[in-house]
C-alpha cells in the first residue's frame, strides 16, 4: 500500500515517525505531503527524519485535490480535522476513493474548561484586523481549494450556496471553529484515532460515530514507556549544556514553553509577558539553587525570546530527557504535561501572567499545583490518587503498544 501523511508543514513529522519505519518494514510506501509553501519558503522535495517529503509546489499546483490525484495514495493520515483546508483534504479523499484517517496529535478536551478555552480562542482570533490580514491567503488559496474540491465532490453545495455558509461560519467564529466547527459532515474522516478514553468523547461531540473512533494511545509515548519501564535514561541524552549541569552536581527545573504568543497571544499571553515570566522564574529558582531550563515548543523560535539570564538555558529538543532529569516541571496547557505525569514529576502551573486567566484544568483534576506568584513557596507535592485517575481517563494506554494499535487500526 501507499500511505501518505498530510500536514501543513514538516515540523509535525515527529507524529508520524514512531510508526513510519514499521510501515516500511512491512513493505508499504510512505510519503509526507505538506502545504508549507502556502505560508513560507519550503523545498519542493526533501527527506526529513528518513521520510520523503513533498511540498504541494512539487506538483506545480496550489490545489490539494490535484496533489492527491497525482500521488494516488491508498491511505491518507492527517493530523487535523476542523479547518477549511481539512475539509478540502477529507472531501478530496472521498472523491478520489482514498481511505482517510485522522490521528490526534494533542489534547483537545479539557472537560469543564472547554467553554473557557473556546472563549480564549475567540478572543485571540476573532478580531477584524487579524481577519483582514488573513484575507489574502483565504482568497488566493483557501477558498479556491475549497470550491475546486466541492466541484469534484459535491457540486450541489456550490449551486445552493451552502459553501458561503461554511466560509462565513469560520469568519464569524474562528476560535469556536477551531474546536467545534459548523457543517461538520465535510470534515469527518473514515477513521478517528485518539490517545485516550476521554478524548473519544470530544470527537463524538465533533461528529465522529463511536464505531469509527479507536483509542490507540500516543505513538510518541511508546519509546517513553520503554525507557521508563527498563530504566534506560542516561545523562548523555541531555543537551550538552544540561549534561554539564548534571555532571557538576547541579539541579534544574524545566519550563515546558507553550507558544502562546505565536498563537495570536492566546489569553493575552504576549512575547513580552513570556520574557517577563522567564526572567522572574530564573531569578526565583536561583534562590532555590536551581537552574531554569526552557524547553521551547516546536513553533517557537529561540530568537523570539528576548530575555537572557545567567540562571536560564533555552533548549529546542530532548523533551523526555529534560523532564526525566528535572526536579519538577512548569506547564499550563501543553500535552507534554502527560510526559511529566508518567515520569512522576511535580508540575507547577504559573498564574497571573495572562491578561485573561488560562483554564486551570490540570490544577482542577489534581495533576498540577497552582503557582500564583513567583515568590510563593514551591508546592512540589504529588497527588497520587488524582494522577491515577487522570492516567486512566486522559492517557489510558500506558504500555508501548500505540504503534501496533495504529498499524492494526489502519489495516496495514
Amino acid at each position: 500500500m501507499k500511505i501518505a501523511y498530510i500536514d501543513y508543514w514538516t515540523e509535525g513529522i515527529h507524529n508520524f515517525v514512531p510508526f513510519d519505519s514499521e510501515l516500511r518494514k512491512r513493505g508499504h510506501e510512505t510519503i509526507l505531503l505538506h502545504l508549507g509553501s502556502f505560508y513560507s519558503f519550503h523545498l519542493k522535495e526533501e527527506v526529513v527524519k528518513s521520510i520523503k517529503c513533498r511540498d504541494i509546489s512539487f506538483y506545480s499546483t496550489k490545489m490539494i485535490y490535484k496533489m492527491l490525484e497525482r500521488e494516488k495514495p491508498d491511505i491518507v493520515i492527517t493530523l487535523n480535522t476542523t479547518k477549511i483546508l481539512d475539509r478540502v483534504i477529507t472531501m478530496s479523499c472521498r472523491a478520489l476513493k482514498i481511505k482517510s484517517i485522522y490521528l490526534m496529535h494533542g489534547i483537545r478536551d479539557l472537560g469543564t474548561a472547554n467553554d473557557q478555552l473556546v472563549a480564549l480562542m475567540e478572543q485571540s482570533y476573532n478580531s477584524l484586523l487579524k481577519k483582514i490580514k488573513k484575507a489574502g491567503k483565504y482568497f488566493k488559496i483557501v477558498i479556491p481549494n475549497y470550491l475546486y474540491t466541492l466541484a469534484k465532490y459535491k457540486p450541489i453545495n456550490i449551486f445552493n450556496f451552502r459553501f458561503l455558509k461554511v466560509i462565513y461560519s469560520y469568519f464569524k467564529s474562528p476560535g469556536k471553529s477551531f474546536y467545534f466547527p459548523e457543517y461538520r459532515d465535510e470534515l469527518l474522516n473514515d477513521l478517528c484515532l485518539v490517545y485516550s478514553a476521554n478524548e473519544s468523547k470530544y470527537y463524538e461531540k465533533l461528529g465522529y460515530s463511536s464505531q469509527n473512533i479507536t483509542v490507540v494511545g500516543n505513538p510518541k509515548n511508546d519509546t517513553l514507556y520503554d525507557m521508563i519501564i527498563n530504566n534506560r535514561f542516561t545523562a548523555d541524552m541531555l543537551p550538552e549544556r544540561v549534561q554539564a549541569l548534571i555532571k557538576a552536581g547541579k539541579k534544574y527545573a524545566v519550563y515546558l514553553e507553550e507558544s502562546f504568543p505565536e498563537q495570536n497571544n492566546m489569553g493575552g499571553y504576549t512575547a513580552e509577558i513570556r520574557d517577563k515570566f522567564i526572567m522572574e522564574c530564573a531569578e526565583r529558582l536561583q534562590k532555590e539553587n536551581l537552574k531554569l531550563v526552557v524547553k521551547l515548543h516546536p513553533t517557537t523560535e529561540e530568537k523570539s525570546i528576548s530575555t537572557r539570564h545567567d540562571n536560564c538555558l533555552i533548549e529546542k529538543n530532548h523533551l523526555d530527557a529534560l523532564i526525566y532529569f528535572s526536579e519538577f516541571c512548569i506547564c499550563s496547557l501543553s500535552t507534554t504535561i502527560n510526559n511529566s505525569v508518567l515520569m512522576n514529576k511535580p508540575v507547577l502551573m504559573p498564574q497571573g501572567y495572562s491578561s485573561t486567566n488560562l483554564p486551570t484544568f490540570f490544577i482542577d483534576v489534581g495533576v498540577s499545583n497552582c503557582w500564583k506568584n513567583s515568590n510563593d513557596e514551591l508546592n512540589l507535592t504529588v497527588d497520587k490518587d488524582a494522577r491515577e485517575e487522570y492516567i486512566k481517563n486522559y492517557i489510558t494506554v500506558v504500555t508501548p503498544d500505540a504503534v501496533n494499535k495504529v498499524i492494526r487500526a489502519i489495516g496495514a
